[in-house]
């Protein structure tokens, strides 16, 4: 039977529509439902870029790594897990983390410049920070109290304090797991890092922590114990000699003295007298004590600029003008020149600690 048996008066173009429609029911009528992917798979389809298996977040590398290191930041309540620091590594990238959806951790702590910013202050939600973002890298071993006060007690509480700030990220906790709570991904994140489903804010800074103590870099020149030139020797050396510096004064020391060696040179815990600095912004509540600040880990301290907690120091040459007054033109050349030895270019570029977001 004839189709335009059923319209005698109608023109073939009318057919045509009726025809077309007639197609795209019965197509739409052949899609399954058991087919079509969940909602959860469509929202990590079109915004993540996680590997099927989860990369390897626990082990560390079998060369490089200094016979001294030991995980002094390590929380037995907190191991590393591969999903653990997936989930952090997320998290870490998440702007949705922020007041206005603008700010990630990533934001102050770029991976190009070893998870530091490259800035003095950084750009939060309501302006700028007040210090200078500590590049992260070998926190595993860096001594617990976090921040350059020191305020806190470990990894775990430091890594909620910035979201919460007014300034960096404006969000308050029960905010900020609402937002996680009405965002599709995060449900099998959640349950892949602890076995079930539920967010809460101890489960954030805890995958929070498992990522930032996975970010290890033993890939400089200087790790891997390559031969150095007369110039980085000469720099080694002056690194370790007695009286190098007299500022602040009256210390008249070493930079090994406060940087704990290069042995430990990635591991580095200890506390610098700030003279002159008011003791209401040391965070320590102590007034009688010496106003202290942690010191900075020398690992790719060639990318790390600006230098110092209030980001001060707009490059090594003059940061080591300011700390070394008794350091001569050839002596800065020669630090200078050692200190880029513990550059590990490779862990700027390693996939695992990169942006997980499609862009």
């Amino acid at each position: 039977m004839k189709i335009n048996s059923f319209f005698p008066n109608k023109s073939p173009s009318y057919l045509v529509c009726f025809l077309s429609i007639i197609l795209f029911i019965q197509c739409n009528k052949d899609d399954s439902p058991s087919e079509k992917p969940t909602e959860e798979v469509i929202e990590e389809q079109g915004y993540l870029d996680l590997p099927e298996t989860p990369y390897d977040y626990t082990s560390l590398p079998t060369t490089g790594v200094p016979h001294s290191a030991n995980d002094v930041n390590r929380n037995s309540t907190n191991p590393i897990t591969n999903d653990g620091a997936t989930l952090g590594r997320v998290l870490f990238y998440d702007k949705l983390l922020s007041k206005n959806n603008q700010i990630s951790c990533a934001s102050c702590h770029k991976q190009e410049f070893a998870f530091a910013d490259n800035v003095s202050k950084s750009k939060g939600v309501n302006g700028l920070t007040i210090r200078n973002s500590m590049h992260l890298v070998n926190i595993r071993h860096f001594g617990g109290a976090m921040f350059w006060d020191m305020r806190t007690p470990t990894l775990e509480l430091q890594t909620l304090l910035p979201i919460q700030d007014h300034i960096e990220m404006g969000l308050t906790l029960e905010e900020m797991i609402a937002k996680l709570q009405n965002t599709t991904y995060y449900k099998s994140l959640f349950q892949k890092a602890f076995g079930d489903g539920e967010i809460t804010s101890d489960r954030v800074s805890k995958a929070l922590a498992q990522f930032i103590r996975s970010l290890n870099s033993y890939g400089s020149k200087f790790s891997r114990g390559e031969a150095m030139t007369d110039q980085e020797k000469a720099g080694f050396f002056k690194f370790h000699e007695q009286g190098v510096t007299s500022n602040p004064t009256p210390f008249t020391v070493s930079c090994m003295e406060c940087h704990m060696g290069v042995q430990q040179i990635s591991f580095v815990n200890d506390s610098l007298p700030i003279l002159n600095f008011p003791i209401e912004h040391n965070g320590r509540g102590f007034e009688d004590e010496p106003k202290f600040m942690k010191v900075a880990n020398m690992m790719n301290i060639e990318l790390t600029a600006p230098y110092g907690h209030d980001g001060r120091y707009a490059t090594l040459d003059i940061l080591l003008r300011n700390h070394g007054n008794n350091l001569t033109d050839e002596d800065r050349v020669n630090l200078i020149a050692f200190l880029k030895t513990l550059t590990d270019i490779e862990f700027t570029k390693d996939v695992r600690y990169s942006n997980p977001f499609k862009k």
